[in-house]
């Protein structure tokens, strides 16, 4: 049992980031269900509380706890009973090299907002690598689509930022503007997965140097 008054409290306050809680008709009365702190080290009741919850935003100390521990049964299990999409991106992403590109693969856009806000301290603490690529979108107000998915693959924000740069619009299929495509750097072109969508469009003699 818990007060709601306990969940404004930091232990407790990400809580209020669920299903559950934005259902509570009064706030007055108790909630008879299991919850933990955030920083409690038992993943097992991490997952217990997310999953009863319907926790919708990950604090960052489950974030960490996850991923050190790798509770690789804990997650399948939930993913078996429920059928939940998040927990079978979080049971693939424990063998995922980049976590971006898997979870934009699995639209899993409330995740990649957890890597936005907490990017800097995990790619510190877990080794998670091209977080700067999702600032990098969302600060430019990209639409994440198919294309973009492709260019993370890359893992080379250069490619985006030239990209961004190359074209009138933000995002891709519309107008490219030849004059900001100097010869020194037509490689980047070559080198970007969606090169093929391209040159169906544009053919080289349309691209003056």
């Amino acid at each position: 049992m818990i007060s709601i008054k306990r969940l404004n409290t930091d232990k407790f306050s990400w809580l209020q980031n669920s299903h559950f809680y934005k259902n509570i008709d009064n706030f007055d009365e108790p909630v008879y269900l299991e919850y933990c702190s955030k920083y409690t080290k038992d993943i097992k009741k991490y997952l217990r509380v997310i999953n009863l919850w319907g926790v919708t935003y990950f604090p960052k100390e489950f974030i960490y706890l996850f991923y050190k521990t790798k509770p690789l049964k804990e997650i399948s299990e939930l993913f078996d009973s429920t059928q939940d999409p998040l927990y079978d991106f979080l049971m693939e992403s424990l063998f995922a090299d980049d976590i971006f590109y898997w979870a934009v693969k699995r639209n899993q856009f409330k995740f990649l907002r957890n890597l936005h806000d907490y990017g800097l301290e995990i790619n510190f603490i877990l080794g998670i690598k091209n977080l700067e690529i999702f600032k990098f979108l969302y600060d430019s107000g990209f639409k994440i689509d198919k294309y973009m998915m492709i260019a993370a693959s890359y893992k080379d924000i250069e490619i985006l930022k030239y990209v961004h740069e190359l074209f009138e619009k933000p995002h891709f299929g519309f107008y490219i503007n030849k004059y900001n495509l100097p010869s020194e750097n037509f490689f980047y072109i070559e080198k970007f997965a969606a090169y093929k969508i391209l040159k169906e469009r544009y053919t080289l003699k349309d691209i003056h140097y």
